[in-house]
């Protein structure tokens, strides 16, 4: 958590949770093969990214949206994260019909995840917005109008 937190504040949190993400997936994916051993790093190194994510996710969450609604935003993401957790047992029994299916469906979604990272932006190094009308500047792609493009 501590090198992920050094990580955020160099490069930023937006790419250290693509990474992170991206890394998972790959893990997730390579662990399909029936390798014992090479299974149990994958799950390691998995498990160690999850910690990450959720380090960095919990700290971009709170710093994204305004502080009027910074408390309902951060308790939407946490109650989803809540619900894909009541989700992924049901994902587990799949490996009754197919061992690769688990797998696939995981790593798949963390790649899909990281795909819509893209449009986020980023925070790090930032002011924290305090009005919706600032929260949308975030998303503001055109330069200031006082600087010459």
């Amino acid at each position: 958590v501590v090198s992920t937190q050094s990580t955020g504040e160099k490069v930023g949190r937006k790419a250290t949770f693509m990474l992170s993400l991206s890394f998972a997936s790959i893990c997730v994916l390579i662990s399909i093969y029936d390798n014992t051993t090479s299974r149990k790093v994958m799950y390691g190194f998995g498990k160690a990214l999850a910690g990450a994510l959720w380090a960095v996710i919990y700290l971009y969450s709170s710093e994204m949206y305004p502080t009027k609604i910074r408390n309902l935003g951060s308790g939407i993401g946490s109650a989803s994260a809540r619900i894909a957790a009541l989700i992924a047992p049901f994902i587990g029994d799949a490996l009754v019909t197919s061992p690769i299916i688990p797998y696939v469906v995981v790593g798949v979604a963390g790649f899909l995840c990281t795909a819509t990272f893209f449009y986020v932006p980023e925070t790090g190094g930032k002011d924290l917005p305090q009005t919706l009308a600032e929260f949308d500047k975030l998303f503001d792609k055109k330069p200031p109008s006082d600087v010459k493009a």
